[in-house]
């Protein structure tokens, strides 16, 4: 290798470093110029995303999870949480998405108090 391809991949290591570490007084680095976590949609993950055109306020709802010994229903209702709040984008009807048997017992019961726009907060020893 040359001297100037030596030179030319030290300044593409530096311009990939720049961006990706911008400075704090950078525009760039303004949180305007970048979409916030809460824009992304599971749309890319889902063939179809139910969305209300009116989302009722959430309310967060606690549920204990198990940290320790952790068996097949302590797996389930992990991936039933996350489901669940995946869903945000349904809101109030994001119960509507679900068929009963397929909600652990924690989450079918807030399932089962109605048209609530329900956010599940894992809650663990830590």
């Amino acid at each position: 290798m040359s001297a100037e391809h030596d030179r030319e991949t030290d300044d593409d290591d530096a311009y990939r470093r720049d961006m990706a570490f911008l400075a704090l007084d950078d525009h760039m680095a303004d949180p305007g110029w970048h979409p916030a976590l809460r824009n992304i949609s599971t749309g890319m993950m889902f063939a179809a995303v139910l969305r209300t055109a009116e989302p009722e306020p959430a309310e967060y709802v606690t549920l204990p999870i198990n940290d320790y010994g952790r068996g097949d229903e302590d797996r389930m209702l992990d991936l039933a949480v996350a489901k669940w709040n995946m869903k945000r984008e349904a809101a109030q009807f994001r119960r509507l998405i679900f068929d009963e048997e397929e909600l652990p017992s924690p989450i079918a019961e807030l399932a089962d108090q109605g048209d609530i726009n329900i956010t599940v907060v894992p809650r663990t020893h830590s």
